[in-house]
């Protein structure tokens, strides 16, 4: 059914090639989203986002996390306010592995997980070259044995997971702009996550890029020095594990926890019809 989904919307993109285009906007990190919408009745095809607009409602999904994460998806978003300077968007998510506990088609991660995920994302138009745009994020896991990298293990284990984050957009010049990431991940655990990073993008009336990273850990994970030298990232550690994070003793993991830390890529390519 995915493959079928995703041929289809390459057909009707390339039909769609004669409409009207707008300028394309920034999607965001992999944590922190944006409230960009596309233009009525438009289309974007890429690496990070497969989807259309409808009214007020845009409805899609993720080409990489299919690919890379064994995962079918869907993405909604939707804008609930926007005057002046300010819009308030709602956004949410569901995932869920197939194939589970096998190698991806480009990488060698059993994933295995479903998950749910709201986000309420309110912006702020400073001026004509700077957008903030600040997240706060629910997410809530039926599964996390594999999980990808932006659910960490935890000393409490729980499904709910809360993340909040800002993100800000600033143009350098009309068509190079940087997105700025800061934020935290669990922040209702024990310890949690600084998460932080930036990119640099490229756009223009058809094409969207942007190329970065992201880092995610404890405070310890993060500074680490030669006091310190055992920072490493748990999320990964796991599919050494029989049973994933559910293996994580909140005990005898509690020092490593600790030292938790990864590095994320932050890419994508779109292209709008």
């Amino acid at each position: 059914m995915p493959q079928i989904f995703y041929k289809t919307f390459f057909i009707f993109f390339i039909i769609r090639a004669v409409f009207a285009l707008e300028n394309v906007g920034s999607l965001g990190h992999n944590v922190s989203h944006t409230d960009y919408m596309l233009g009525k009745d438009t289309c974007t095809i890429g690496i990070q986002f497969v989807g259309c607009r409808a009214w007020n409602f845009a409805l899609g999904s993720s080409p990489l996390l299919y690919v890379n994460y064994n995962t079918n998806n869907v993405f909604t978003r939707t804008t609930l306010t926007k005057k002046g300077p300010h819009t308030h968007t709602f956004e949410s998510a569901y995932f869920k592995t197939f194939n589970d506990q096998n190698s991806t088609q480009l990488s060698h991660a059993p994933y295995h997980y479903e998950a749910i995920f709201a986000y309420y994302i309110y912006s702020y138009k400073y001026d004509r070259n700077v957008k903030v745009h600040f997240n706060t994020i629910y997410n809530y896991y039926i599964n996390d044995k594999y999980p990808f990298s932006i659910r960490r293990p935890t000393v409490k284990r729980s499904p709910h997971q809360v993340n909040i984050a800002s993100l800000i957009e600033s143009s350098v010049t009309e068509r190079i702009f940087v997105l700025s990431e800061f934020g935290f991940l669990h922040v209702t655990d024990t310890y949690p996550r600084l998460h932080a990073g930036s990119s640099l993008g490229y756009r223009n009336d058809v094409i969207y890029m942007h190329l970065g990273f992201t880092m995610t850990g404890t405070l310890r994970g993060i500074f680490v020095n030669n006091q310190n030298p055992n920072r490493f990232d748990l999320q990964q550690s796991a599919f050494n594990r029989r049973n994933g994070y559910y293996d994580f003793d909140p005990v005898a993991d509690r020092n490593a926890i600790k030292e938790d830390f990864s590095i994320h890529a932050e890419f994508s390519i779109q292209v709008n019809f």
